[in-house]
């Protein structure tokens, strides 16, 4: 019996998430369009202007593929890209410029021992 629920509930939170990934894929698409037709009118054209709006939406896209996936590498992808993202759009003291290369050196190299130690 316990064990019959437990697979049940997580049937249905597999279901929800499906879900959440569709709805999220359709926002992400909504503002990949928004970016690409104000591109094209020639609103927000300055690349400082768009970056962050690409950015988001690439790490949405790695989010919504770590849902996905199910796997630890995927998990780590979208953590490369958040801080990534984070570095670049982001005005750091060099405190925290350094912390989150330091990150970023750290996430590469548990990436790479996932990669390596998987094949």
């Amino acid at each position: 019996m316990k064990q019959m629920l437990r697979s049940k509930i997580s049937l249905i939170a597999s279901y929800m998430e499906i879900i959440l990934s569709i709805m999220l894929l359709i926002g992400l698409g909504y503002s990949a369009i928004q970016i690409i037709v104000n591109s094209i009118i020639g609103q927000n054209l300055h690349y400082q202007n768009i970056l962050p709006d690409i950015l988001q939406v690439i790490v949405g896209i790695e989010f919504i593929k770590m849902l996905a996936k199910h796997t630890a590498g995927s998990a780590i992808d979208v953590l490369i890209f958040a801080v990534s993202r984070k570095i670049i759009i982001a005005h750091y003291t060099a405190t925290d410029l350094i912390l989150a290369i330091v990150s970023m050196a750290i996430l590469f190299a548990i990436r790479m021992y996932f990669n390596y130690s998987h094949k």
